[in-house]
């Protein structure tokens, strides 16, 4: 083991928790990629299947099926799980990344807040992240996923007013939001970018840092954030990132151009993905295709786990539609609620 990658590692060859250990057990190169991730949510992270397909956006069945047929290999061929080399670590790193990642937004997204085991698993996953950025300080996209949990986490007593009722990103109080957890989300932001090294999980955070400054200045630089969504097309094109682009370049260059975007998703994949239904809603409503929005609206509320959301999006359909209430005020869709 060379002297300058032992280096990379702030404990050596031993990991800090034993959680972070199995996780990157999970990455054993026998075991398919694409299941690496959910293996770890469900085996290290105790997450049920049903959420781990949710984060997917697959069916719970076919999600079941695979994990089912990771740990019959697993068992038929004896894999050995030994610990990689430190060298081989920044390899295996981005399904680790994205487990910890997944776990936060199923942690956000299943119990919305309001229960304790949410809390925990939110807690869990900045917990390993901040753990992760001490074992290995000089992998870029380490700091930047701790830099986007932090500044989601920042918002978290503002997603919801004094009688638990949702309030979207447009609408929170910006005084509610931890100033704090925003100013340790912008130095891990910042030692990133000093590798000169950009990944996703950067451009998600850096989309993240643009809407906390709105804290400051009173206003959301939409430009810059379609600017950043653009880039991450280039790198991670996945169903959430063409969503946002769509909603960034609606907010930045008007109501048509996003929705042309969105429109341009492919139908399969937007099926039962809810933040697609609620912004092509929010877009809808903005061109005045009443019909189109009705129907955008039922499939978002339809598909909305959330009970605070799916009120929230009932009474938007309400006012802004059967109410007759076009244009009077543009509403974000759920997609930013972060």
């Amino acid at each position: 083991m060379s002297e300058e990658v032992q280096q990379k590692t702030s404990f050596g060859t031993s990991f800090p928790d034993e959680r972070l250990k199995m996780m990157f057990l999970c990455t054993h190169p026998d075991i398919d990629p694409s299941v690496r991730t959910p293996l770890m949510l469900q085996t290290v992270l105790g997450i049920n299947a049903g959420h781990i397909a949710s984060a997917f956006v697959v069916k719970p069945s076919a999600m079941g099926q695979r994990l089912t047929r990771a740990k019959a290999k697993i068992r038929t061929d004896r894999l050995m799980f030994t610990m990689p080399e430190v060298e081989e670590l920044p390899g295996r790193l981005d399904a680790v990344l994205e487990a910890i990642y997944a776990a936060y937004g199923s942690g956000w997204e299943i119990l919305a807040g309001v229960d304790s085991r949410h809390k925990g698993l939110v807690d869990e996953a900045i917990y390993l992240g901040r753990l992760l950025t001490k074992y290995m300080p000089d992998e870029p996209e380490v700091q930047g996923l701790l830099s986007l949990m932090l500044h989601c986490e920042a918002r978290r007593k503002a997603r919801r007013d004094d009688t638990g009722n949702y309030v979207p990103l447009s609408e929170q109080d910006t005084s509610r939001w931890s100033a704090s957890l925003m100013m340790e989300a912008e130095q891990c932001l910042h030692t990133a970018a000093r590798s000169g090294r950009i990944g996703r999980f950067q451009l998600l955070a850096a989309i993240q840092s643009v809407h906390s400054q709105r804290a400051r200045t009173g206003c959301t630089q939409w430009e810059e954030i379609a600017l950043l969504y653009e880039g991450l097309i280039r790198l991670s094109p996945t169903i959430g990132v063409l969503v946002g682009r769509a909603a960034a370049v609606a907010e930045a260059y008007g109501t048509d151009k996003g929705l042309t975007l969105l429109e341009a998703i492919p139908q399969a994949k937007i099926a039962n993905y809810q933040p697609y239904w609620a912004l092509a809603a929010h877009l809808y409503e903005n061109m005045d295709k009443i019909e189109e929005a009705q129907a955008a609206y039922s499939r978002a509320i339809g598909l909305c786990e959330d009970l605070s959301v799916k009120q929230f999006l009932h009474q938007r359909a309400k006012v802004r539609i059967v109410d007759g209430g076009f244009g009077r005020s543009p509403e974000r869709s759920r997609l930013h609620s972060n």
